[in-house]
C-alpha cells in the first residue's frame, strides 16, 4: 500500500477529538474522587461499628461491675436483698437495652456498607468503560494526526489496528477506514467519486458537533479532490 505526501485535512476532527477526550479526562477524574469519598464513607462505616461495639461492651462490663460491687459492698439486713435484686434487674435491663442499641446500629449500618460497595461496584464498572474509551479515542487521535500529516497509508495501518483491538466499532469508523484505504491506494476517479458522496451522507447521520462527522467530510473532501 503506498503513501501519498499530503494527506485529508483533519484539523477540525483533531480539535473535536481533543475536547472529547479533555471532557472523558475530566469525568474520569470526577468520578475517582466520588470512588474514593464513597470508599472513605465505606472505612468511616466499619470504624463506627467497631467504636459502637467497643462502647457497649464497656457499658455492659460497667453493670456487671455496679452488681458485683453491690454485692460486695451492702450491708446485711432486710433492705440488702431487695436493694440487690434491684440492682441486678435494673444492670440486665440496662445490658438489653444496650445490646438492643447494638443490634438495630449495626444493621443499620450494615445496610449502608452494602449500598456504598453495591455503588462502588457500579461507578468502577463506569470508570473502567471510560478509561478504555479514552484509550481508544486516543489511538484513533494518533492515527489521525498521521494522516493528516500525510502518511496516510500508515494511518490506516494503525486506525486498523485500534478497530481490530476495540470490542465493537461504529459504522463511521468503518466508513472512516474505508476511506483511508481508498486514499492511500489512490482509488480510481469514478470509485473515489462513488465513496465520497457515501462517506457524506454518512456523515450528515452522524452528530452535528462529532469527530466522527468532521473527519467523514474531510475524508470525502479530500476523495473528491483528488478525483477532479
Amino acid at each position: 500500500m503506498s503513501s501519498d505526501s499530503t494527506g485529508p485535512d483533519l484539523s477540525l476532527t483533531l480539535a473535536v477529538l481533543d475536547k472529547r477526550i479533555d471532557d472523558l479526562e475530566s469525568r474520569l477524574a470526577s468520578l475517582e474522587n466520588t470512588i474514593s469519598k464513597l470508599r472513605d464513607e465505606e472505612t468511616s462505616i466499619s470504624e463506627r461499628v467497631d467504636r459502637l461495639v467497643r462502647r457497649v461492651l464497656e457499658g455492659t462490663v460497667i453493670l456487671a461491675a455496679i452488681v458485683i460491687a453491690s454485692m460486695m459492698l451492702l450491708p446485711s439486713g432486710r433492705v440488702a436483698p431487695w436493694l440487690q435484686r434491684s440492682l441486678t434487674l435494673a444492670a440486665l435491663g440496662g445490658a438489653v437495652v444496650l445490646w438492643a442499641i447494638l443490634r438495630l446500629g449495626s444493621s443499620r449500618l450494615e445496610r449502608r456498607r452494602v449500598d456504598l460497595e453495591r455503588e462502588i461496584s457500579k461507578r468502577a464498572l463506569q470508570l473502567e468503560d471510560l478509561e478504555a474509551e479514552a484509550r481508544a479515542l486516543g489511538r484513533i487521535r494518533t492515527a489521525l494526526a498521521i494522516a493528516h500529516g500525510g502518511a496516510v497509508a500508515r494511518a490506516y495501518e494503525e486506525l486498523s489496528d485500534v478497530v481490530l483491538r476495540m470490542p465493537s466499532s461504529s459504522e463511521a469508523l468503518e466508513a472512516i477506514l474505508i476511506g483511508l484505504k481508498a486514499l492511500a491506494e489512490g482509488a480510481p476517479r469514478e470509485y473515489a467519486v462513488r465513496l465520497a458522496a457515501g462517506l457524506e451522507r454518512r456523515a450528515w447521520e452522524q452528530p452535528q458537533d462529532s469527530w466522527e462527522r468532521a473527519a467523514l467530510l474531510a475524508i470525502a473532501d479530500a476523495l473528491t479532490a483528488r478525483s477532479r
